[in-house]
């Protein structure tokens, strides 16, 4: 369902001025000459294709909506959510939704500040714990990071090219049908810069801008789901069976992130109102990850 703020109206009332604008002075010469020159500069060129990468951006954050859930378990629709999110929300999805305790370094794999962690033996020390997400997919950061980063990094780089060879083929194909020349002859003039509008200029910037982004999508895509063992504990003792969640979930709403389980107590002789530990860890690496306190007060007592 769309959502229209203040702030939004002002900027689509901008964007139809400008653009009312851009019709008026096409029509007249006087107008249009000081653009042309614009135009036919790289520094002007270089700084529309910069400015037109923000403006889309910005126009992204103005589109409004509230998302819909998901389908229900019953079949049943999800309805719509009462978050409001925008078209760049959205794009940035895995930013948001994947938050960390604290600020880290860039690139960084553990938490800025340390924390007490219980170890699978049992055991506590004060330590930097693992980040939840950001490099969660290695086994061990210290000698797989750089190597993990440079192959993201080319990957990222990959997309990026080939984003650019195809707006480079599609500016290269509307020139040349213009101008009735062939395909080769205008990217020979496009790559030496014969050409009144300076295109190389352009394109260059377009290609950097194109690279960098991608290569930054990439490596802010890289995370896995999490996988936790959960069971009750009497000391380090689990007095209930072992279940596996795995948090995987895409959705932009909070309230589809909940997991339900149902754990079964062993048949064995509980105190009155006894306390115990319900142990949540990391599948992989053992490490405890949370632990509640949950009282046992069973309805029946054990004389049955």
């Amino acid at each position: 369902m769309p959502v229209l703020f203040l702030t939004d109206i002002f900027v689509f009332l901008l964007v139809g001025l400008l653009l009312a604008y851009g019709f008026y002075a096409a029509r007249r010469e006087h107008l249009r000459a000081p653009w042309r020159r614009v135009g036919r500069s790289r520094v002007g060129v270089v700084s529309l294709v910069v400015l037109s990468f923000y403006g889309a951006i910005g126009l992204l954050d103005t589109v409004h909506f509230h998302p819909r859930l998901e389908t229900q378990a019953g079949g049943g629709e999800g309805g719509i959510s009462s978050e409001v999110l925008s078209l760049l929300d959205l794009w940035l999805a895995p930013l948001r939704e994947r938050q960390e305790k604290t600020y880290s370094a860039p690139f960084a794999t553990h938490l800025h500040a340390r924390e007490t962690i219980r170890l699978p033996d049992g055991s506590t020390r004060r330590d930097y714990p693992r980040l939840a997400h950001g490099g969660a997919h290695l086994a061990d950061p210290e000698t797989e990071r750089g190597r993990d980063i440079l192959l993201i990094s080319l990957k990222g780089l990959a997309r990026g090219l080939v984003l650019w060879v195809l707006a480079v083929a599609m500016l290269a194909l509307l020139l040349a049908r213009r101008r009735g020349r062939g395909l080769g002859p205008t990217l020979r003039d496009l790559a030496a810069g014969r050409a009144q509008v300076p295109w190389r200029a352009g394109l260059v910037t377009l290609g950097l801008i194109l690279a960098l982004g991608a290569i930054t999508a990439e490596l802010a895509e890289r995370v896995k789901p999490l996988t936790l063992k959960v069971a009750i504990h009497d000391g380090d003792i689990p007095v209930s069976n072992v279940e596996t969640l795995t948090f995987d979930s895409a959705s932009t709403d909070m309230n589809q992130w909940q997991k339900s389980l149902s754990l079964t107590l062993e048949g064995r002789p509980f105190a009155s109102k006894q306390v115990c530990q319900l142990i949540l860890r990391d599948a992989e690496t053992g490490v405890e990850e949370a632990r509640y306190d949950v009282t046992i007060d069973l309805a029946f007592g054990n004389d049955f």
